[in-house]
């Protein structure tokens, strides 16, 4: 068991075998939907995704992953992120029908007539994981403002006052189906 440390890393076809033997378990055990390995497999790879890395010297910032779950309803999309994200307790789930700017990155609340700041769904889960589920519901300007705080990872707000949190979290969007240009 010792030596196991000195014996060359295995070869690429034995971790996809590997790969497909977990999630292969996880049809069984986790998300009891099957037929479905490479959708599990691709939502484990966000979860887990290193949030930066150092690739040949150089300090990569972003390495977080983002994913579209999309296709024809009935197919187990929802049903297989929500088993995942209890199975690796990890996510905040919430739902695109009914979600902001403010919800999402950062908004501000009055308070004693002093603007304070509050943290949307993606900084409260720096370093995690965020599912939205129906993607399709979001206003079309939700997802453009989104694109400076998913990229940058940092939600910043500058209107009515300034201020601005880390959010580095993974993501994942459950649509059911192919969205169209201009909705992304």
């Amino acid at each position: 068991a010792l030596l196991r440390g000195w014996q060359a890393p295995p070869e690429p076809a034995s971790i996809q075998a590997k790969l497909m033997e977990i999630h292969t378990d996880y049809e069984s055990h986790v998300h009891n939907i099957y037929n479905r390995k490479l959708h599990s497999l691709a939502l484990s790879l966000v979860w887990h995704s290193a949030l930066g890395f150092n690739f040949c010297g150089r300090e990569v910032q972003r390495g977080w992953l983002e994913a579209l779950a999309f296709g024809d309803t009935a197919q187990g999309k929802s049903e297989i992120v929500r088993s995942l994200k209890e199975f690796y307790g990890l996510g905040a789930l919430v739902s695109g029908e009914n979600t902001s700017f403010a919800g999402l990155l950062i908004g501000v609340d009055k308070i004693n007539n002093r603007n304070v700041p509050r943290l949307g769904v993606f900084p409260r889960n720096d370093r995690g994981m965020v599912i939205i589920d129906e993607f399709h519901g979001m206003a079309p300007e939700v997802v453009a403002a989104l694109s400076d705080g998913r990229s940058s990872g940092v939600a910043r707000m500058n209107k009515i006052s300034q201020a601005s949190a880390s959010a580095r979290c993974r993501k994942i969007c459950a649509h059911p189906r192919l969205p169209t240009a201009n909705a992304m």
